[in-house]
């Protein structure tokens, strides 16, 4: 294991994709339920995001708020809000892109 931990975080040490070792025996559920309710974004060598927000058969209004919620988390949590958002596109899985107004 300490062979294992040497090579890796080498690697893994400079992303920040170091494993959280667990105790043998230890509860799960919480640190499961955490995982799931959490979102981090990592933008570091190319400046593009790409999140699906829904699909085909859902109605147009949960689309439009579930996009307006996912860019306004993003804005709100961006260094300088706003100015560090070019643009902003909305695409189906085969149909082509459609700017949206900021």
């Amino acid at each position: 294991m300490p062979k294992i931990g040497q090579q890796l975080g080498q690697v893994f040490g400079p992303r920040d994709m170091m494993p959280d070792p667990t105790p043998p025996g230890s509860d799960l559920e919480d640190d499961i339920e955490d995982l799931r309710n959490t979102v981090s974004l990592a933008v570091k060598e190319q400046p593009l995001l790409q999140i699906k927000i829904g699909k085909e058969d859902h109605e147009a209004d949960s689309v439009a708020r579930n996009a307006s919620t996912v860019y306004n988390f993003v804005r709100d949590n961006l260094p300088e809000g706003q100015n560090n958002i070019k643009n902003a596109m909305i695409k189906t899985t085969m149909g082509p892109s459609v700017e949206v107004d900021n």
